[in-house]
């Protein structure tokens, strides 16, 4: 099955376009039930994965380059991030708020339980 076929919506049988719309996943139930059975140990990897870096990340302190052997295997190097604070801005200058406003429609995938 092509990933176009998989991603196009049926459409809904009473005409209606609302903004939650039910879409049967029967033709792919196979593939949602290997993602429910994948979703927990993915979550148990992610915190091994989590715990393994504060490891490294412990015995590296202050350094930026990890070896085993002599050879590099691990960067952990410091960056600054300059980023607004929308809530000074907000306070600060409420007259330019909307003026300087990014608005981007974003969609969340989540595993309904069941």
């Amino acid at each position: 099955m092509s990933t176009t076929a998989l991603a196009t919506p049926e459409p809904d049988p009473s005409g209606a376009d609302s903004a939650l719309s039910l879409v049967p996943l029967d033709r792919i139930a196979d593939e949602f039930a290997q993602l429910e059975r994948l979703a927990p140990r993915l979550d148990k990897l992610a915190a091994r994965q989590r715990h393994l870096q504060r490891v490294i990340k412990a015995v590296l302190g202050d350094g930026e380059i990890g070896t085993i052997g002599n050879v590099p295997v691990v960067s952990w190097k410091k960056t600054l991030r300059v980023a607004v604070s929308q809530k000074l801005l907000k306070e600060r200058y409420p007259h330019i708020v909307s003026e300087v406003s990014d608005i981007t429609e974003v969609r969340r995938f989540l595993l309904l339980d069941r």
